[in-house]
Parts: C-alpha cells; structure tokens; sequence
C-alpha cells in the first residue's frame, strides 16, 4: 500500500503534505488554546500584578468575555478544519486515480 501511495502524482502528494502540515497546525492552535481557556478558568480574581490597573469587575467581565469567546473560538476553527479537510480530500480524490489504489475487490 506505502508504494502505491508513492506511484501517486506529484501533484497528489503535494496536496497530501498540505493536508498533514494543516492538520498538524491545527492541533498545535486547539492544544495552546486549550491551555490558554485553563488559565481563564482557574484564573478567578485579579492577580497581584494587575491589582493597581483594573479592578475585579472589570476583570469578573473580562473573565467571562474570554471564556465565551475562547469556547465559540474552539467550534468555529473545528467546523472550518472539517470542511477544509474534506473539500481537500475530494480534490485530492479527483485529481488523481488515488481511488484505484484503495478499492475493494471481490471475486
């Protein structure tokens, strides 16, 4: 199968790494925002160095903000990933007999 894979287009390939390296990225971006919303979250009252600037409702408001928007952050770039993904893959499919490398043959 690995050397069929390699009788692909040059083209196919191409768009192949462009997938992985995307896939990659985005797993990279969910996981520091992920770290990111545990900080928003364990993060409950003004921290010390802040104290002199902004005062706890502001911070309480902000907090929020940040949480809602991280969470909506999160379903919007999956959604978009999904969608790049597959329309990548149906091009990928198209340009090249890639389909004839993986169907199912019965006698």
């Amino acid at each position: 199968m690995l050397e069929a894979m390699f009788d692909l287009p040059v083209e196919t390939l191409t768009l192949c790494a462009v997938l992985v390296f995307t896939l990659t990225e985005y797993f990279w971006k969910a996981y520091l925002s992920y770290r990111q919303r545990r900080i928003y979250r364990s993060t409950t009252c003004v921290p010390q160095e802040l104290c002199n600037f902004e005062d706890p409702r502001t911070f309480a408001k902000l907090r929020i903000y940040h949480l809602e928007q991280s969470s909506f952050s999160f379903w919007f770039d999956l959604l978009s990933e999904i969608i790049w993904v597959v329309r990548r893959s149906i091009k990928i499919i198209n340009n090249s007999n890639f389909y004839k490398y993986f169907t199912l043959r019965f006698p």
